[in-house]
């Protein structure tokens, strides 16, 4: 019941911020296109068709050339390698066909793959420890980010005294220490005899008797209602951001493991020659 609590909390907060959110996902997707394809055509491209809507370039030359960089943002988007030009995309396709390499492992390879020498740049060595290391930091963000989402079901809100900075954690209707294999709690009834309140909390008097005043406060409630809500949307985004950071930590992984067995193989590197075709006519 308290987990259904701390998701329906979450959901609306998310449903809230979803205005801001929205521009902000658009304004990264925007971003993203441009990094993969280190060139701001698309977005000029696409500007244009905004501006101008279904309307052709007359130029026959200068259509070719912009059907040409479209063709070759679409080989860095789908394809992932950063190739200049549009022919060592096709000089690439044809070696990987030709000595039977995935265009799509070759694409895991990212930055170890030399694209211009159709090699391995980087050592055995670096790839095996590399991948050892993305792999290692995958499962402890995994973890972290499992453990986030897993305290937003939790009742209790961090909390600390200004004076002190003595912190500790707060329900709507108990305080208790942060260390939670101690079990010591403080209640409003127990606030009522200072002795019992003492020995209930291992905190100094000062910092005992504040949480009893915070207790016996009548916002107590609402209060700790707020900073629930608030605790619970962060552990969320941070729970959500250390599984993305998994992701890309994994992939970047499995990279290193695919770039390694392909250097294992000692593929080739040389482009396949392309016969030329030549039309002969037989002398009359």
């Amino acid at each position: 019941m308290m987990g259904d609590t701390g998701v329906l909390a979450v959901s609306q907060s998310l449903i809230g911020l979803l205005p801001l959110l929205l521009p902000v996902v658009i304004g990264f997707a925007f971003l993203w296109v441009i990094w993969h394809t280190e060139s701001w055509h698309l977005l000029r491209r696409r500007i244009w068709q905004i501006t101008h809507g279904s309307s052709e370039i007359t130029d026959n030359k200068l259509k070719d050339h912009i059907e040409e960089q479209t063709n070759l943002a679409a080989f860095r988007i789908f394809v992932g390698l950063p190739v200049n030009h549009l022919r060592d995309g096709h000089t690439l396709m044809e070696w990987c066909r030709v000595r039977e390499v995935d265009l799509g492992k070759l694409r895991m390879c990212r930055s170890h793959f030399d694209v211009e020498n159709r090699c391995i740049k980087s050592s055995e060595e670096f790839l095996k420890w590399g991948g050892l290391l993305w792999g290692l930091g995958a499962a402890v963000m995994l973890v972290a980010g499992a453990a986030s989402l897993m305290f937003i079901s939790s009742p209790y809100v961090l909390l600390s005294v200004r004076s002190s900075g003595q912190g500790f954690l707060a329900s709507e209707a108990m305080v208790r220490s942060v260390q939670l294999l101690q079990g010591s709690t403080l209640t409003a009834k127990k606030c009522i005899d200072p002795q019992t309140a003492a020995a209930a909390m291992p905190f100094a008097s000062e910092d005992t008797a504040v949480m009893c005043e915070l207790l016996a406060a009548p916002e107590y409630k609402n209060y700790v209602r707020k900073n629930l809500s608030d605790q619970r949307v962060a552990l969320f985004i941070l729970g959500m951001a250390f599984w993305v950071g998994m992701y890309f930590h994994a992939v970047a992984g499995v990279g290193c493991a695919i770039a390694r067995k392909l250097l294992k193989r000692g593929v080739d590197p040389a482009a396949p020659v392309v016969q030329m075709e030549l039309e002969f006519e037989a002398p009359r």
